[in-house]
């Protein structure tokens, strides 16, 4: 198991300061979902690992009034698998890998309030509707990193990977598919048992 650590950068400030932010504060590009530290696990079958992650977020804010109870809902879950084979000719301390992953990002969205008429209650569910797709997207990565032995069963490693991330938009009348790729580096520790 390990933690992987992508710093904050400047894509991520141009992402806030050009909308790209699914406006939730829970999509894959809000910070939330896919924080700068990550933890994951795996297992590794001889000279290939893999590995799982899961990054969850959910905003909910409920009101109550005299006459009703609101409640509106945004969240994510973001499982992962990525697969790694190590090239074998590094050293007993130094690993080279390459590796190749997908994710998704199941959207959850709700919208109720116990006052609202039937109109209301549509309107509200179609709102709720195009927060999960604003929320919702997959995306695959491929890379290359290598691991250093620091001291028995801890590792520290770096990684570099090429990833690919579509997302979808829902609006009255259209829907709208966008992809995204960029190039992203990290940081991990790793611990191993044996």
């Amino acid at each position: 198991m390990g933690v992987d650590w992508v710093p904050l950068g400047r894509a991520d400030l141009v992402a806030v300061e050009d909308d790209w932010t699914s406006g939730t504060g829970v999509g894959e590009f809000d910070g939330l979902l896919r924080p700068a530290l990550t933890p994951y696990a795996g297992v590794g079958l001889g000279r290939t690992t893999v590995l799982v992650g899961l990054g969850v977020a959910l905003a909910r804010t409920t009101t109550w009034t005299a006459e009703s109870r609101a409640t509106v809902s945004a969240g994510g879950l973001r499982p992962s698998v990525d697969v790694q084979r190590d090239f074998g000719v590094g050293s007993e301390r130094v690993q080279p890998w390459l590796g190749a992953g997908l994710y998704g990002t199941l959207p959850i969205a709700r919208d109720v309030d116990q006052a609202d008429t039937d109109e209301e209650a549509e309107a509200a569910a179609e709102g709720a509707t195009a927060t999960k797709f604003r929320i919702g997207g997959a995306g695959l990565r491929a890379g290359a990193g290598a691991d250093v032995v620091v001291a028995e069963g801890f590792e520290l490693g770096f990684r570099a990977h090429l990833v690919g991330h579509n997302g979808w938009s829902l609006t009255e009348d259209q829907v709208g598919w966008s992809t995204l790729i960029w190039a992203e580096a990290g940081l991990r520790l790793q611990v191993w048992w044996p």
